[in-house]
């Protein structure tokens, strides 16, 4: 097919290069698997990887997932079969029937299908090396996906969730294409006489990305086409980050007779505002287009009242499993049903972060010491050094484990040796009884355990946290290690 690769113009490679130094996104040494498609975005990505990989010393592949929701899906793997033995890249490809799946677990096809194809490529990722995976989203997606967000979502947190760096678990997802227009992609491409699939149920207009595509998104961008707006969606994405932390963790509203808005954080305010102001701009860019999304349009109006209704009653449902819950007048927003699936770490690696949807855990072993009385002075001595930061800091602790710990959601029935009392077994929801922590705050208790049993228990908003007793070191028979851990 191909035995060199187009140049890419010199003005796009160069606001590619600024995307990644600004986020981070490439490290020399990096080995990256490509989430492609064989549309044009994903074939862009190909051949910008091919550079990338002279220039930083990378190795990557493709990954690619046929979901067989058209018939001929096939020739999307065969195109990028093509190209990598052009090149001599390796291909992972893999079939899903995404619409039998979707339909016998009574979920939304396109949430199913990225679901399955990011596990998909995480598995592959973790099984052959792989550090980074990447996607081709560009600037188009980066713009409709807001635009879903502020339509479909009842609260506005994290409107921006496109980003040019994000997590899988615990893999980070990069965008390097994230401000690249789609009409330059595909300038570089025909010009070039690049093939590529382009996916005909993309102008289906029953579906909602796509109609936001047709009427909204290419109008927006054509308007921002000949202007240089890196720095703009830059600010719009850091912005949007601190926005999306200052949420997810705790809405501090004091309760003040005052507008809804005032009564939020000043960063929150702006962004009701801006939504606010939104609302009449997009009713009218609909009007005439589609009317039925209108009616969708005009909630956005009643969805203030939310907020308002939480200051005079301590739990109040948004979404789904979102709650809004007042706890001694400040208040939290979270998922009224949570339990997190359960994360194994090994503590041979000194420094990782764990990343679950709504928790961030990261471990740092500060020592490794031999089991023994001589060890249990040392540890506490550690203690005695940090107890400071223990009391005072929601978010740290000092934990001694096995090499290997699980984090898991408390279950009925957990029993473990509260640290003070002497090695005697207590049953943890008897502890968290006698503590007095609410039946709400429960259902968010950390287990952090390991082979010895339960090591620490950790309620994170009300800052409940307890080691186990430190005569199980005596009984120990492996190496130990002592390990901060920062939630946040």
């Amino acid at each position: 097919m191909l035995n060199r690769f187009p140049k890419i113009p010199e003005k796009i490679f160069e606001r590619i290069q600024r995307i990644i130094e600004d986020y981070g996104l490439i490290n020399r040494g990096d080995r990256v698997l490509l989430m492609c498609s064989g549309g044009p975005d994903s074939t862009f990505l190909f051949f910008l990887f091919l550079k990338l990989k002279q220039l930083y010393n990378l190795y990557f592949s493709i990954f690619h997932l046929d979901h067989k929701i058209r018939p001929d899906s096939y020739k999307e793997r065969e195109l990028l079969k093509r190209y990598c033995e052009s090149f001599s890249i390796q291909l992972y490809s893999f079939e899903q029937d995404i619409l039998k799946i979707s339909k016998e677990n009574k979920k939304n096809l396109e949430d199913t299908a990225r679901v399955i194809r990011y596990n998909t490529a995480y598995k592959v990722a973790k099984e052959y090396g792989f550090n980074k995976l990447s996607t081709a989203h560009n600037f188009n997606d980066f713009l409709s996906t807001f635009f879903i967000n502020l339509i479909n979502k009842n609260h506005p947190i994290n409107l921006f969730n496109l980003k040019p760096k994000s997590y899988w678990k615990d893999l980070p997802v990069i965008r390097p294409i994230i401000f690249i227009h789609k009409k330059d992609i595909l300038k570089y491409l025909d010009k070039n006489h690049l093939e590529y699939i382009i996916d005909y149920t993309n102008f289906d207009t029953k579906l909602l990305r796509n109609k936001i595509n047709k009427y909204l998104t290419n109008f927006v961008v054509d308007f921002f086409y000949n202007y240089n707006v890196d720095d703009l969606f830059k600010n719009i994405v850091n912005f949007s980050e601190d926005y999306f932390q200052t949420m997810r963790s705790l809405i501090e509203v004091q309760y003040l007779k005052q507008k809804v808005y005032k009564l939020l954080p000043k960063g929150i305010q702006n962004n009701f505002l801006l939504k606010e102001s939104l609302f009449f701009t997009l009713k009218d860019l609909f009007k005439n287009e589609i009317e039925k999304e209108n009616e969708k349009i005009k909630d956005l109006r009643i969805k203030y009242q939310i907020i308002e209704d939480a200051l005079n009653k301590e739990k109040v449902n948004i979404k789904g499993n979102w709650v809004l819950k007042k706890i001694d007048n400040q208040f939290f927003l979270f998922f009224d049903k949570y339990k997190i699936d359960k994360i194994e770490i090994d503590l041979n690696e000194k420094n990782q972060i764990c990343i679950d949807d709504e928790l961030f855990i990261k471990f740092k072993v500060i020592d490794i010491l031999d089991y023994g009385e001589k060890s249990l002075k040392m540890i506490e001595d550690i203690f005695k050094n940090n107890i400071e930061k223990i009391k005072n800091e929601k978010g740290y602790f000092i934990g001694v484990f096995d090499r290997k710990i699980k984090v898991r959601s408390r279950r009925n029935g957990d029993y473990f040796q509260p640290f003070g009392l002497g090695g005697k077994s207590k049953k943890l929801k008897n502890f968290l009884i006698d503590n007095k922590v609410e039946d709400f705050m429960k259902q968010r208790c950390l287990v952090f355990e390991d082979k010895y049993g339960i090591a620490v228990v950790w309620c994170y908003l009300c800052n409940l946290k307890r080691g186990r007793d430190m005569n199980f070191i005596k009984k120990a028979d492996d190496k130990l290690f002592v390990v901060e851990i920062e939630i946040y």
